[in-house]
């Protein structure tokens, strides 16, 4: 466990936005086969929730993460790469804590919460920590996308068996998307 947090230390900043992609894909792979099926069984009104609409909505969300670092990683400052990549690990820790969180409420496996736990919630916060602490980001608006978080996570447990707005919304797109393909 020592050589593994040695190695985080030592990762510079542009790094460990890499190794965040990476961990994102991971991620993923574990949702990949079981999303549509888990959501069916587990959220009413999840009819329009098919396998097409989900992974077409899992490539466009993937898709825009990784389009959206890569402008971030561009600009070569990591500075205006902090500020611009924070928001989407916000909302990507969210999902984290959301698979976790439906692991608990349904008291059953949630496609994802192994690599949300293992990889995406510790490389999310390295990169929230390290710009802060290499004072890339301001700590208020690392702050404010807390607060952000919180109010997502509010309305995760207030939708009880009902997909949340951001999982709603994710599906809509992938429905939309899924007529053109």
């Amino acid at each position: 466990m020592d050589t593994i947090l040695a190695t985080f230390e030592h990762l510079n900043f542009w790094d460990s936005i890499w190794l965040f992609l990476f961990a994102l894909v991971l991620h993923v792979f574990e949702e990949w086969n079981n999303l549509a099926c888990w959501f069916e069984e587990n959220f009413i009104s999840s009819s329009s929730i098919t396998n097409k609409s989900t992974r077409i909505g899992v490539i466009f969300s993937i898709g825009f993460v990784f389009v959206w670092s890569t402008v971030a990683v561009m600009t070569r400052n990591p500075n205006w790469a902090a500020l611009i990549l924070l928001p989407v690990l916000a909302l990507l820790f969210m999902h984290a804590l959301q698979h976790f969180y439906w692991c608990l409420y349904f008291r059953k496996y949630a496609p994802g919460v192994i690599t949300s736990i293992l990889f995406l919630l510790p490389t999310t916060c390295y990169l929230a920590v390290k710009s802060v602490q290499q004072k890339y980001a301001p700590t208020w608006y690392v702050v404010i996308l807390i607060i952000l978080i919180a109010v997502g996570l509010i309305e995760t447990i207030n939708a009880g068996k009902t997909a949340p707005k951001t999982v709603r919304a994710l599906n809509n797109i992938g429905t939309s998307l899924s007529k053109i393909f």
